[in-house]
């Protein structure tokens, strides 16, 4: 899978998509299964966003939205 994340964005994106599309909680299809990624919170957000069909554009938009609640 080739995603538009850089580093921990690309990793999250991967574990998300993958589980989106019913290969499991899993980095790459055909290696072993590990916990990867560091936050499931956000892991789980991202899943929902590729599970309503919609790309990681929307991820880094509402990245922005929360960052600008935050502040």
């Amino acid at each position: 899978m080739d995603s538009g994340g850089i580093d921990d964005a690309d990793i999250f994106f991967a574990y998300a998509s993958n589980l989106a599309n019913g290969e499991g909680l899993i980095y790459s299809p055909g290696i072993p299964r590990v916990e990867g990624y560091t936050s499931t919170l956000w892991m789980l957000l991202s899943y929902f966003v590729f599970k309503l069909g919609f790309s990681e554009n929307i991820i880094w938009i509402l990245s922005l939205v929360l960052v600008i609640l935050t502040a």
